[in-house]
C-alpha cells in the first residue's frame, strides 16, 4: 500500500472522528433551543445556515458546481432522506427526549445499516454478526426496561422519533457511501442543504402567513443563546459532518465508517450530564458498554467475513 493511500485514509479517520464528536454534541444544542422555537423554526433556521455555509465558497468562485438533470435525479434520494426525514426526525426526537438518552438510541444506527446493507445491497449477515446485533438491541432494551420503571419515565413519542432518527442516519450512511463517489463533498453537502433550505423556508411562510404571524419570521434569533445554538448546529451540526462524512466514505466502507458512531453516543451521554445536568445511571453506562460491544463487533464480525471470502475468492483463481 503506497504511502499516499495510507495518508489519504488516516485523513479519512480523522474525519470520521471529528464528524462523529459534532454529532455527539447535536442533542445537546438542540436541546438549548427547545424552549425558544418551535422545530420547524429550528429546522429553518439550521439549515439555512448550514446552506450560507455551502453557498459562500461558490459565490467567491472557489467552488463549482456543475450538474444535470440526470445527476440531479441521482442525488435526490440522499437530499430528501438526509435534508428532510433525519434532520426533521432528529428535531422532534429531541423536544421531549433527554439527549443523554436519544445518545443512547442514536447507537442502534450501525446495526440498523448492517439490516439495511442486507436488504438493498443483498449482504446477507453472518452468525457472528447476528449475535452482536442481537447484544446491542439487548443493551438499547435494558436502558428502557430500566428507565421505565415508571409510566413517566419512557417516552414512547419521543423514542419512536429517535429509533426513526437511527434508521435515517443508517440510511443517509448508505446513500453517502453510493454518491461519493462520483461526487465531490462540496456538492454534495451544498445540495443537501439546499434541499433543506427551500423546503423548510418554504414551509415556515406558510406557517407564518396562515397565522399572520410574518413579522414574526426572524424573532426567535434575537435570542443570542438561540442563534448560537441554531449557528453551530447549521455550520458544524450540518455542513461539516456533512463535509466530512462525504470525505471519508469516498476513501472508506460504510460499515468501517459508521462503527465510530459509537464516539458520538459518548459524546451525547457526558455532555448531557455536565452541561444539562442530566441523570447519568449506572444502566445508561452499562447499557452503553453493551450497545458499543454489539456495534464494534458486529463490523469487526462483517470484515472478518469479508476477508474469509476474499481469501477463498483468491485461492480458487490460482
Amino acid at each position: 500500500m503506497s504511502k499516499k493511500i495510507v495518508l489519504g485514509n488516516a485523513k479519512a479517520y480523522i474525519a470520521i472522528v471529528l464528524a462523529y464528536t459534532i454529532i455527539g454534541l447535536n442533542p445537546l444544542m438542540l436541546k438549548l433551543t427547545t424552549p425558544s422555537a418551535t422545530a420547524l423554526e429550528l429546522l429553518t433556521y439550521r439549515l439555512s445556515f448550514a446552506f450560507i455555509c455551502a453557498l459562500f465558497p461558490v459565490v467567491i468562485r472557489r467552488v463549482k458546481i456543475s450538474l444535470n438533470l440526470r445527476d440531479l435525479i441521482f442525488l435526490l434520494p440522499t437530499m430528501i432522506v438526509y435534508a428532510i426525514c433525519f434532520f426533521s426526525m432528529q428535531t422532534l426526537a429531541l423536544e421531549t427526549l433527554p439527549s443523554t438518552e436519544s445518545g443512547i438510541i442514536f447507537a442502534i444506527s450501525p446495526i440498523i445499516a448492517t439490516v439495511l446493507a442486507a436488504a438493498l445491497l443483498k449482504e446477507k449477515a453472518n452468525g457472528k454478526q447476528v449475535i452482536f446485533i442481537v447484544t446491542s438491541v439487548a443493551g438499547v432494551i435494558f436502558i428502557m426496561l430500566m428507565k421505565g420503571a415508571s409510566p413517566e419515565a419512557f417516552d414512547i413519542r419521543g423514542t419512536t422519533f429517535m429509533v426513526l432518527t437511527a434508521v435515517f442516519f443508517a440510511l443517509t450512511t448508505t446513500l453517502l457511501r453510493r454518491v461519493s463517489g462520483r461526487y465531490p463533498a462540496h456538492t454534495i453537502t451544498f445540495l443537501v442543504s439546499g434541499t433543506g433550505f427551500v423546503a423548510y423556508n418554504i414551509a415556515l411562510v406558510f406557517v407564518r402567513l396562515s397565522s399572520g404571524t410574518i413579522s414574526l419570521y426572524f424573532s426567535p434569533l434575537a435570542d443570542w443563546r438561540f442563534l448560537l445554538a441554531v449557528m453551530f448546529l447549521g455550520c458544524a451540526g450540518m455542513f461539516m459532518t456533512s463535509l466530512l462524512l462525504s470525505y471519508a466514505l469516498k476513501r472508506i466502507e460504510s460499515t468501517k465508517v459508521v462503527v465510530f458512531l459509537s464516539i458520538s453516543t459518548v459524546v451525547t451521554i457526558f455532555a448531557g450530564a455536565v452541561f444539562l445536568s442530566e441523570p447519568l445511571h449506572w444502566f445508561h453506562i452499562l447499557g452503553t458498554i453493551i450497545i458499543i460491544v454489539g456495534v464494534i463487533g458486529t463490523n469487526w464480525s462483517g470484515n472478518d467475513a469479508i476477508a474469509i471470502r476474499r481469501a477463498k475468492r483468491d485461492a480458487s483463481r490460482q
